[in-house]
């Protein structure tokens, strides 16, 4: 998520029962987070971006 905040808290604070209805409702890539995981990734498995 991105306030950084995990999906287990979310899902209580919010009062879902299911984390997955969380996940289906909040749950969305953002291009800046889709741009961190890819170079986090890369800087694992593939070597510098």
């Amino acid at each position: 998520m991105a306030e950084h905040v995990d999906v287990k808290t979310a899902q209580v604070r919010l009062g879902h029962a299911d984390p997955w209805m969380t996940l289906a409702v909040y749950a969305r890539a953002t291009t800046s987070a889709d741009r961190e995981a890819a170079e986090r990734l890369w800087g694992r498995f593939g070597g510098p971006v």
